[in-house]
């Protein structure tokens, strides 16, 4: 069962000749006629209480008394939460110890070596589940390679602060990549296994590239700033 499906099954019947199908009734009103013991109602809605019952008709057109009715409720559909970027700069190992959180586009280049580095605070999750989460750039620069992403832990550092040298370690393991990327465009990362729920969560994402790609800056454009979107169960 989901939002807007309801799974129904339910025991074969017996008769003295042969049963040709069962109707499943929802509300008293027929929904469907068919021949096994199951059936998918797609017809329902979030967060709604539907009662059923089923006929049998045997090959004849007799018709059974309707079985014993059953109630199921919908949960409530998928709520999304659009996460603004808390912190959005870029860090440069040619210049390890100047920071670029004004800097009004984030950069992740590999000659001279650029990591651009994004904080999140998730909240409003309410301890629902988390879904899926979809990390989402606005690009300023072309690029053949958009970025591989990779989750930092340390999520104590800050824009104005941090720099090459100061910059936390990412882990190893990269979350997603990015290919060509286009001025103009919106471009989304799966990130689903970074984020648990409510608290921070920070990126680092570097390139392979020595075209590198830009995105937009909160500074520049809070409209077309990093953002996470997360879908709840």
């Amino acid at each position: 069962m989901g939002a807007t499906r309801i799974d129904l099954a339910w025991a074969a019947s017996t008769d003295n000749g042969t049963i040709a199908g069962y109707r499943v009734r929802r509300g008293g009103v027929e929904l469907a006629t068919v021949q096994g013991t199951t059936y998918s109602d797609a017809t329902v809605q979030p967060s709604t209480t539907y009662t059923y019952d089923v006929v049998a008709v045997d090959a004849a057109g007799n018709v059974s008394a309707p079985s014993a009715p059953v109630s199921a409720t919908t949960p409530a559909a998928p709520t999304t939460l659009t996460v603004p970027v808390a912190d959005d700069t870029y860090v440069a190992s040619d210049r390890p110890t100047t920071t670029y959180g004004s800097a009004v586009r984030v950069t992740a280049d590999n000659q001279p070596r650029r990591h651009v580095l994004l904080r999140f605070v998730v909240a409003g999750t309410g301890g629902r589940a988390v879904r899926s989460v979809k990390l989402r750039l606005y690009c300023v620069d072309n690029s053949p390679v958009g970025g591989a992403f990779h989750r930092v832990t340390d999520t104590t550092w800050r824009e104005g602060t941090v720099t090459w040298n100061t910059a936390p370690v990412a882990s190893a393991t990269t979350l997603a990549t990015l290919g060509s990327v286009v001025v103009g465009n919106w471009y989304e990362v799966d990130v689903t296994q970074a984020v648990a729920g409510d608290g921070a969560v920070a990126f680092l994402i570097d390139s392979t590239s020595n075209n590198g790609a830009d995105y937009r800056s909160k500074e520049a454009n809070p409209a077309q700033a990093a953002q996470l979107v997360v879908t709840l169960q």
